[in-house]
């Protein structure tokens, strides 16, 4: 897993406090690493009969900006290179490089409206260095129209550090060069479909020289690790007992044992009455054997007696966030793991008095409400997304490997029961919560069928074949 940061300015400070460092420096090796993925996305074309490929950038008044001018100087002698001044350089560094910039022989130009309605881009690459990490407050029509135009262009587009127009117009990026560090922000879910893929720029010292102390993670790929069997001498008790309570729509909580089955559970039950798979067991009540219950999937009208849960570690979906039961085990337990969607998780912060907010309010303020959640109540919390979270004690980690195969219903389900099932088998909640998600979103990776065809039943064969 890889650190993320609220910010970096501090780190910023850090660094050159620490290391003697520049702001000049750690610019020139920002600077540096756009070059050095740009020289790597034309070397074929550059070895070609010319013309020299055309890199078109864009630059602000800040040191985002600056970031472009010093760009514009180190790939001025290989490429035909055009600067747009979207906004008039105004901070030292940016009023510096741009004097640079000249010096070589870039060609610049004052970009203003008149001049937007009239031009018509065609070249290979473009770069965002228009705003980066400095965006708030609105945006003019200027800059929305230049946006919206970029996004409609062929080529490569590379944001420097943060892509300019977030969150309401963001530049749709095939690469972000973030800078020192990686940030939260550009994992919300708003930008799952604008960040392309995260490249991090050294400046002037490694990454772990770099980074400190952080609560927020990112999860890779190679974060996963099954529930493998080492022990040869084991029986299915050795496994786990999971307990999965039906509701009214029985049908969710047969899918979460059937996904629980799937993920390593010694045993799976289901609690309640009516048709059942022949493979899972069916009690009316809670076995004391359990060594895990999950309920909420499929739950509807019907009643459950929550504080019969307080024993158990407990998975808590979907239907029982609203029950103002559920309270005291909020309060009190270290293994209750929740896995709202933002909606429900709305309903949650009402519940446990926290706020009263709306889906696009969690939606902007995702891991700092999390953080606050998670603060407040000893429990795990995995608010499902298209980024989900998991976070306990005020640390978030992100998983930003799911795909959009797991937009059906039915995954919410199959997600629970795989959480339970680790859950039974002795996991610590945090890393059940973490290695559930990872495998449910590395199994929609796998899946080798079209986007729009997965059923919840194929995302549990998914599991099987996971290595």
């Amino acid at each position: 897993m890889q650190k993320l940061f609220q910010e970096t300015l501090t780190l910023d400070d850090l660094a050159r406090e620490q290391y003697e460092l520049t702001q000049e420096i750690m610019m020139e090796h920002a600077a540096n690493r756009i070059s050095q993925l740009v020289r790597q996305l034309t070397d074929q074309k550059r070895e070609e009969i010319p013309p020299l490929p055309k890199i078109v950038i864009f630059c602000g008044a800040g040191n985002n900006g600056a970031d472009g001018y010093a760009l514009a100087r180190m790939l001025q002698a290989d490429f035909n290179v055009i600067v747009y001044e979207v906004f008039p350089a105004k901070t030292a560094l940016a009023l510096l490089q741009k004097r640079r910039a000249l010096k070589v022989g870039v060609t610049l130009l004052e970009l203003d409206a008149p001049l937007l309605d009239k031009m018509s881009f065609d070249a290979d690459i473009y770069i965002d260095a228009i705003l980066g990490a400095s965006q708030k407050g609105e945006y003019s029509p200027f800059l929305i129209k230049l946006i919206a135009m970029l996004n409609e262009t062929p080529g490569i587009k590379i944001a420097c550090d943060l892509p300019t127009g977030m969150p309401k117009y963001p530049i749709k990026a095939d690469y972000t060069v973030t800078m020192g560090a990686l940030k939260e922000r550009l994992f919300f879910d708003d930008m799952k479909d604008f960040i392309g893929e995260v490249i991090v720029a050294d400046l002037g010292i490694s990454r772990h020289l770099y980074e400190r102390e952080t609560a927020s993670y990112l999860l890779e790929l190679k974060d996963l690790k099954l529930p493998h069997r080492d022990h040869h001498d084991s029986h299915k008790g050795s496994y786990g007992f999971v307990s999965i309570i039906k509701g009214d729509q029985s049908g969710a909580s047969i899918l979460a044992a059937k996904a629980a089955m799937a993920f390593g559970a010694g045993i799976t039950a289901l609690v309640g009455d009516g048709d059942k798979p022949f493979e899972i067991m069916q009690m009316s009540e809670i076995s004391p054997k359990t060594t895990a219950v999950a309920a909420g999937m499929g739950l509807g009208n019907k009643e459950i007696d929550i504080p019969k849960l307080r024993d158990y570690p407990i998975v808590i979906d979907a239907d029982l966030f609203t029950h103002k039961a559920l309270l005291p085990l909020i309060k009190e337990k270290k293994d209750l793991i929740l896995t709202p969607h933002p909606k429900e998780f709305s309903a949650l912060l009402d519940l446990v008095g926290l706020g009263n907010y709306t889906i696009a309010e969690i939606q902007q303020n995702r891991f700092a409400l999390a953080r606050k959640f998670t603060q407040e109540f000893p429990v795990v919390l995995v608010l499902k997304g298209a980024n989900t979270l998991i976070a306990q004690g005020g640390f978030l980690y992100v998983s930003t490997l799911g795909t959009n195969y797991l937009a059906k219903g039915g995954s919410g389900d199959v997600l629970a029961g795989m959480i339970t099932a680790l859950l039974g088998q002795g996991y610590l909640p945090i890393d059940a919560a973490i290695q559930g998600v990872l495998a449910h979103s590395i199994a929609s990776i796998r899946l080798n069928m079209n986007d729009y065809a997965m059923t919840p039943l194929d995302l549990i064969a998914a599991l099987k074949t996971l290595a």
